[in-house]
């Protein structure tokens, strides 16, 4: 396997008897856009949490820009350019937006003096749309504002070279879902930041991402274009609880689910 920004290689993740990660390998290059699915349980959140550095994995190697991370600290790993939002917004709910900004700034591993931080905070935030509620207690945010200050606060972090985002659209306002994904465009257009997205809206993925892999009981089963994985038989299987044969090229499986992956 060819190294990538990101390269994991055969990681594995037992909880007691319950293996939630078994032999993932995979790559995502500098600047890449992909998509991570699959039925609930299927350790896509875990896979996060190890790279991530929230835990430990019990085998395997994980490396970002060449540099081994499993067994880093989270904070370790964003010192080294990699960020990721939650699946249940983590904000400082007592601090204001704003504060939840310069955070990153207080962080050991920047130096940037504080005029510069509270303008760079303040110019994401107009960014993503939040700049009106600079002042404001992150506690009266909305749970898809909440989502957008999450990701934000990824945005102000330097270096950043991997985004990774658990579930960002669950549940969002369609207008605030669509500044997500723009800013999550503009930031990778403009920056060469990589994204990997976890997510179960397939026409919000679409949108950002021409690759997708697959996640089904622990194990990394799939991976390619949306249509690609469509007719992959052991997509269909996962989400259907059924085997079906895979289609002939150029033609999707028959009963495929079109909700499955597209």
């Amino acid at each position: 396997m060819a190294e990538g920004l990101l390269t994991v290689r055969d990681v594995r993740k037992s909880f007691g008897g319950v293996a939630a990660v078994q032999g993932v390998s995979t790559a995502i290059v500098a600047g890449e856009l992909r998509g991570l699915i699959g039925p609930n349980g299927s350790g896509k959140t875990t896979l996060l949490n190890l790279i991530g550095g929230q835990l430990l994995p019990d085998a395997g190697e994980i490396r970002l820009d060449g540099r081994a991370i499993q067994g880093l600290t989270p904070d370790a790993i964003a010192a080294l350019g990699g960020a990721r939002t939650f699946q249940m917004p983590r904000v400082f709910r007592h601090m204001t937006v704003l504060d939840n900004l310069l955070l990153p700034f207080c962080a050991d591993h920047r130096r940037a003096p504080w005029a510069e931080a509270r303008r760079t905070s303040r110019r994401i935030l107009e960014f993503v749309g939040l700049d009106q509620l600079a002042p404001a207690e992150a506690r009266v945010l909305s749970g898809g504002q909440a989502m957008l200050l999450q990701l934000a606060r990824c945005l102000v972090q330097r270096p950043l070279r991997l985004c990774m985002l658990d579930e960002p659209f669950a549940g969002v306002h369609p207008a605030i879902k669509d500044r997500m994904v723009a800013a999550i465009l503009e930031i990778n257009r403009r920056e060469g930041v990589a994204f990997l997205v976890v997510s179960h809206e397939m026409a919000t993925l679409r949108k950002l991402s021409r690759r997708v892999s697959v996640m089904h009981n622990g194990e990394w089963i799939a991976e390619g274009t949306f249509d690609e994985v469509a007719r992959d038989a052991r997509v269909v299987e996962a989400y259907l609880g059924v085997h079906r044969p895979a289609a002939p090229a150029g033609g999707a499986a028959p009963g495929a689910p079109p909700y499955a992956v597209g």
